[in-house]
Formats: C-alpha cells, structure tokens, sequence
C-alpha cells in the first residue's frame, strides 16, 4: 500500500498511543502499516481503531470510517516494516519485540 503523500508509516505497537499514532497518519492522506505482536492483538488494535474512528466519523470530523482503515494496515509480522520510510515504536514495545525491529526504530 503507498500513499499519495511522502510514503507509508511503520508504527509498532496498536495499544492507545501507537492506534492514535496511526489514525493520525491515516487521517492526514498516509499509508500506514502497524505491527503487533499477534493476530490477536492485532485485531484487538482494529477493533480500537473502529470505535475511535466511529466517533470522529460521528462528530462529522472525517467522511467514511472505511476510507481511513483502508489506509492502515494491520499485521504480526515485524518484516512487513521493511518499506515504510517513517517509523514509530510505541513506547510499551516488549524486549524480544524490540530486538526484531529494523535498526532505524528500535526504541
């Protein structure tokens, strides 16, 4: 997935601040691919990131909660970071996570 605007966004982690981190990025135009740690805990961000948007959607401050998921890309494998240009770990990242990531990010 590229975006229009300067390149995907890597972000690891999809807890408050890494879901908060990527709805931005995905609000303003950007791609973005986010990292968790399993498919669970990947599901558990979407699922964040749905009510989240749900409410901006609401307040009438985006268009289509479907048309900023559709920027965000939500995966368990630390690999799929190797294309994204700009990079963001959460702060929370566990050890054994960290040690995978691409030099460039790790916390």
């Amino acid at each position: 997935m590229q975006s229009a605007i300067d390149g995907t966004v890597g972000v690891v982690g999809c807890g408050l601040m890494g879901a908060g981190i990527a709805e931005v990025c995905a609000r303003s135009g950007r791609a973005v691919t986010v990292v968790e740690s399993s498919t669970a805990t990947a599901e558990a961000g979407r699922r964040r990131l749905e009510r989240s948007l749900q409410r901006a959607e609401a307040k009438g401050k985006i268009d289509s909660v479907e048309e900023v998921l559709g920027r965000i890309t939500l995966v368990d494998q630390v690999e799929a970071l190797a294309e994204a240009r700009r990079l963001r770990a959460d702060h929370a990242v566990e050890p054994a996570q960290g040690d995978q990531l691409p030099a460039r990010v790790r916390p």
